[in-house]
This record gives structure tokens, sequence and C-alpha cells, in this order.
């Protein structure tokens, strides 16, 4: 997989709010949608996707899990360090919501 193909999900449809604190199992679980945005990464975006994270670090990649194409969705809280947690996954998957600072 091609890492100069991961989209940025942090774009205006991308944002989700404030950072949250301590949050409640039932608040991961239901989250809120966020949409991965990769037209800052590639032109074609056809083929442009975000793969998931088994923790809060890029090169951790859970090639396990397909990744979230461009235009798709993910639902998860905002952990606020940047990072999405996914909601009903287990053990816990993250997103990035930038990638190479876009």
């Amino acid at each position: 997989w091609d890492p100069r193909m991961e989209a940025n999900p942090r774009s205006k449809a991308f944002a989700a709010g404030p950072a949250p604190a301590e949050l409640p199992v039932d608040r991961v679980e239901a989250g809120q949608v966020f949409f991965v945005d990769c037209s800052s990464l590639s032109q074609d975006t056809s083929q442009a996707a975000v793969e998931f994270r088994r923790s809060k670090d890029l090169s951790d990649k859970d090639l396990g899990t397909p990744p979230v194409m461009h235009d798709g969705t993910v639902r998860g809280v905002d952990e606020g360090d940047g990072w999405v947690r996914v909601a009903d996954a287990e053990p816990a998957r993250f997103m990035p919501m930038e990638i190479n600072g876009q």
C-alpha cells in the first residue's frame, strides 16, 4: 500500500468539534461521522484511501482491515490529539486526522 495515496481526513466536512475529555464507553460506541477527503494528497482520488492504525502511530497500520476510500466515512470520536478513535472497533483502532501535514 502506498502511503502517499493516504488521505488527509481533516477537512471542513471532517471537523468534529472540540476535543473530548474522558469519554464514557457509550459515547465512543456512538461517536460522530467523519468524512475522508483525499483530494489534497492525490489528483486521482479514485484509488486513494486511509488505512486504520492499531495505535496512534502512523507506521502502525492495520493491514488486516480494509482502508476507507476517498469520500468514505468513519464513525468515531476525536481524541483531541489529531486522531479519531474508531467506534465499535475491538481492539481499539485509530485513524489520523492529518498525514504529512495535509
